[in-house]
Order: structure tokens, then sequence, then C-alpha cells
């Protein structure tokens, strides 16, 4: 049996391979294991602006106010 996320990925390698050739070639080599995951990342976040990073964090939800959060984690260990 597949893995889900392998099967995602083939599926999007499959339909979409022309529009998206690089981004599928290394997203096909990481599940290979050609390459490191977080090499990868490095070499991703090292490559874009700034302004590219911040608005990738917002649109994955990943900016958020340091004192909620250490709040939000007090919490959730006091429970």
């Amino acid at each position: 049996m597949s893995h889900p996320l392998w099967y995602t990925r083939r599926m999007m390698i499959e339909t979409d391979m022309k529009t998206r050739e690089y981004t599928n070639l290394l997203l096909e080599r990481i599940e290979e294991g050609l390459y490191d995951k977080d090499q990868v990342i490095m070499a991703c976040v090292k490559y874009m602006s700034e302004e590219a990073v911040q608005d990738m964090m917002h649109c994955n939800e990943m900016l958020f106010d340091e004192e909620e959060f250490a709040e939000a984690l007090d919490d959730a260990l006091e429970n």
C-alpha cells in the first residue's frame, strides 16, 4: 500500500508536470531520499526574499504573537 503523501505527490506530478516541472522534480527527489528535507528547507529560505518568507509564513498561519503563544503553551502544560 502506498503512503498517502506519496500518492498525493505522484498525482500532482502526473497531472501538473508541465507547469510545475522543477517543483515536482524537487519533491520527487526528496521523496526518493536523494535530497535531505532540512537542506532543501534551508536552501529555499536562504534563496527567498524576506518579503517572500513573510508571505509564506502568513499564508501558512506560521506567524503568531510570542506572548500569546507562551501563554497558550503554559495553559496546555497546566491541563
